[in-house]
């Protein structure tokens, strides 16, 4: 079965991931280990352009190294466990990428942690796994 493991660098990610390699049978399933990159909207009033551009391409090739890295050590560690991984980074609306991608891949299970928010916080930042819950066609894991 396709498993689709979406995380991030939360220990709610860490979490989802712990699951996935404890609960499922390596023989039986494949995972793709999903993260998603929300875009930087810059600030254009706070800096001038001469010196922001070179600030921006700086913070994009970190957090675009950082990614890479959580997806390396979360492949590394279920591949030791005998899964055959994927990985894939996506830059985007993090809650419509976990969605397109298990479609896209066919994936017939999701896996996402939760941040356990309420509130306000969850009225202005939302719910990444139970917009999946809600707009996804396979079942969801949270």
């Amino acid at each position: 079965m396709k498993i689709l493991l979406a995380i991030d660098k939360s220990e709610y990610g860490r979490a989802a991931l712990r699951m996935v390699g404890t609960q499922h049978d390596p023989s039986k399933h494949q995972i793709r280990i999903l993260t998603v990159l929300e875009p930087l909207i810059p600030l254009a009033y706070t800096e001038t352009p001469m010196v922001y551009g070179p600030r921006l391409d700086a913070m994009l090739r970190d957090r675009t190294k950082s990614a890479k890295s959580l997806l390396d050590r979360a492949a590394t560690e279920l591949r030791d466990k005998g899964f055959s991984v994927t990985t894939a980074l996506r830059e985007g609306d993090t809650r419509r990428e976990i969605v397109q991608e298990a479609e896209k891949w066919r994936a017939k299970l999701i896996v996402v942690g939760s941040h356990s928010r309420k509130g306000m916080t969850r009225m202005v930042l939302g719910s990444v796994s139970e917009y999946v819950a809600r707009h996804e066609h396979c079942s969801v894991e949270i």
